[in-house]
């Protein structure tokens, strides 16, 4: 289990196999006997030792089970073996701060002591308890490096213990693996799309096991991020949004996060986005983070106490940028949750190294999304940099200063000298032209003006223009069309009021107001007479 894994919780479908598995240990033979102490042991070393020094010794116990077990003849010795090294490991991603790199540590040795392949080949045992305590174990040590190794040796049996629709336990724990092999690579991803992992992962979302059905959803998230573009439409392809909606609705917390950070990840991608907003499940997302405290629900579970990795933490990076509010709320609410996370481990270099801060900054700063906001603040906070200054909306007045940060808001910091020399404030930005943008601003690519009329074009449909706009000439264009609130600084400037519409004609569209796009001008002029007696405006 890497960070963040859900496999060392709510583990009571395994509870009646353990304690059958430990009374046949137990009792079977003085061999058997003498491997019992010596997992009291390692458990005492758990609870005595501290940080490095606990780490060090731990491995020291586990190099010596590793050996036992090797020389281990019969399988209920390589069980009861199995199951000492599974205990330790638990323990180890149970205890905070350093638990997580004793867990690494644990985790590595039994890949370069060649345990890590012995284990996958149990998982073909015709023995199914062999089978059960191998797919446990596995289950708990899957960092980035075992799974490299456990894709190389073969993918099928993890899928195969997924499958498992017969047998509650194995089925449980095949989820489990397949949680964190989902967390891999986009070709690992097609592989085990193409052997039934994931209709064997939908399938179990109609099992009212909350513990599988955590790792359905972690599963679905996992492979919603790693998979890349082409697995997230074959999710589509498989009705993965659809599944997801039932999950978001569970009542368990952990269950419904992951289900929502997993449709959030699939919106993002522009391709598959109407088919993620007709499931229903976006909706859901807003409602969850603003019911939860991000710091609360970092430690409200075993799952969420060692935090994620870099690698899993920067593919959330993007989503800060995305244009669906949902997938923003989600990713400011982890990035919150993983701050309090990584301060604990004193761990923060990794936001930095990630490129997180800029985004969160940009986020934080913005009026778009008060939700996302509000959580990359926080997050902020915690990391210990200065929460950026929020820019008024209300652009018409907007001073020189303000036209600066909404530039680095929206990525065109290295145009700030320029703006700054032409002393450019909210009433120049709202009326400037391609050509003042070219010959004054010196912005001489065609690809960037593009970009740059993007962005200005979202701020004008946001703005805030009361103060300048008496006759609220902007709802009488959100009346017509919301797009062509665009232009409402156009009429303020032009002192054309509610009453004028009446009169208004093509060549004041075009001459006087600056409206360049005639299908806009169109659309104005057909709905500028209703719009001028309507009560709604």
């Amino acid at each position: 289990m890497e960070e963040g894994s859900t496999s060392t919780s709510g583990q009571r479908v395994f509870k009646t196999e353990i304690r059958k598995t430990t009374q046949r240990f137990t009792s079977s033979s003085q061999g058997t006997n003498t491997m019992t102490i010596r997992r009291s042991s390692s458990q005492a070393a758990l609870s005595t030792a501290t940080g490095p020094v606990a780490i060090a010794t731990n491995n020291q116990n586990l190099k010596g089970i590793i050996v036992h077990l090797s020389e281990a003849g019969s399988n209920p010795e390589k069980q009861d073996l199995i199951h000492q090294i599974y205990v330790m490991i638990d323990d180890a991603w149970s205890t905070p701060g350093y638990g997580r790199d004793m867990a690494y540590t644990l985790s590595d040795t039994l890949r370069t002591e060649g345990t890590l392949t012995a284990l996958v080949g149990y998982c073909h045992s015709d023995d199914r308890d062999l089978k059960l305590e191998s797919a446990r174990l596995l289950e708990q040590v899957m960092t980035w490096e075992n799974r490299n190794c456990i894709a190389e040796c073969g993918l099928d049996p993890v899928v195969q213990l997924a499958c498992a629709r017969n047998d509650p336990a194995l089925l449980q724990v095949g989820t489990g693996m397949l949680e964190n092999m989902f967390k891999h690579k986009p070709e690992t991803c097609s592989k085990i799309i193409q052997l039934g992992g994931l209709q064997g992962i939908l399938h179990s979302c109609r099992l009212s096991d909350n513990t599988t059905l955590r790792h359905c959803a972690v599963a679905l998230a996992n492979c919603a991020m790693f998979g890349g573009e082409s697995n997230q439409k074959k999710m589509i392809k498989h009705q993965a949004a659809e599944w997801l909606f039932p999950l978001a609705f569970m009542n368990d917390d952990t269950i419904r996060y992951y289900a929502c950070l997993a449709i959030a990840s699939l919106a993002a991608n522009k391709e598959i986005e109407r088919q993620v907003v007709d499931s229903g499940t976006l909706a859901l997302i807003e409602p969850f983070v603003t019911s939860h405290d991000p710091v609360a629900f970092a430690k409200s579970d075993k799952s969420h106490m060692q935090g994620k990795h870099a690698e899993w933490l920067q593919r959330l990076v993007p989503m800060l940028a995305c244009q669906r509010r949902e997938a923003q709320d989600l990713a400011a609410f982890h990035f919150a949750m993983e701050a309090s996370i990584k301060k604990d481990q004193d761990k923060l270099q990794v936001f930095y190294d990630i490129g997180a801060i800029e985004p969160l900054k940009q986020v934080a700063s913005s009026n778009s999304n008060e939700t996302a906001s509000r959580f990359a603040e926080q997050a902020l906070r915690i990391i210990g940099e200065n929460v950026p200054e929020k820019v008024s909306l209300v652009v018409p007045l907007w001073e020189a200063k303000d036209v600066v940060l909404w530039l680095h808001q929206i990525g065109f910091g290295d145009y700030q000298q320029a703006f700054e020399t032409c002393r450019v404030d909210g009433d120049l930005l709202l009326m400037i032209t391609e050509t003042e943008l070219i010959h004054n601003i010196k912005m001489s690519n065609n690809i960037l003006r593009r970009r740059f009329f993007r962005e200005l074009i979202g701020l004008k449909l946001k703005a805030d223009y009361s103060p300048v706009d008496a006759s609220n000439i902007q709802r009488c264009l959100r009346h017509i069309s919301p797009d062509l609130q665009q232009y409402t600084y156009n009429f303020v400037k032009c002192s054309i009021i509610k009453e004028d519409l009446l009169n208004i004609t093509e060549g004041v569209l075009r001459d006087d107001c600056l409206i360049t796009n005639g299908f806009h001008r169109l659309k104005i002029l057909q709905g500028s007479k209703g719009c001028a007696y309507s009560q709604g405006c």
